[in-house]
C-alpha cells in the first residue's frame, strides 16, 4: 500500500543564556506501508488502539540528519507515536509505528 503523510520533529534548539527548548518541525514524506497490524486492549472504561505498522519512506537530507527527533507519523488521519527508525536499508528508512501520539508525550516548547 501507498504512503503519503506527514513527519512530527522536534529539534532542540539553544535559545541563549543556557535556555533549551524545542521547536516542532513537520516535514511531508512518501513511501510504502509494508507491515499493517492492529490490535484492540479492552479494559474497563476504553478501549486502547495499537498499531505495529511499518512504513517505508524514502529520506530527503533533513530527515536523514534528525530522524532521531522524530517524534509522529501521519497515518489514516491520526498521528501515531514512533517507536523505532531503521536506517539498515537506506536511502529507505523504516519507521515503526506503535500508539496514539498524544501532545502531552512532547515536551515541546514553543517559541
Amino acid at each position: 500500500m501507498r504512503y503519503s503523510g506527514e513527519i512530527g520533529f522536534e529539534i532542540p534548539v539553544n535559545k541563549g543564556h543556557g535556555v533549551h527548548g524545542f521547536k516542532k518541525v513537520v516535514k511531508p514524506c512518501f513511501g510504502d506501508v509494508v507491515r499493517a497490524d492492529m490490535s484492540i486492549e479492552k479494559n474497563d472504561v476504553n478501549s486502547d488502539i495499537s498499531l505495529n505498522d511499518a512504513i517505508s519512506i524514502l529520506a530527503d537530507p533533513f530527515i536523514s540528519n534528525n530522524f532521531m527527533y522524530a517524534r509522529y507519523i501521519t497515518f489514516m488521519n491520526e498521528k501515531w507515536s514512533i517507536s523505532t527508525v531503521d536506517l539498515n536499508k537506506y536511502p529507505r528508512i523504516i519507521i515503526n509505528v506503535r500508539g496514539l501520539y498524544t501532545e502531552e508525550e512532547s515536551e515541546e516548547d514553543e517559541e
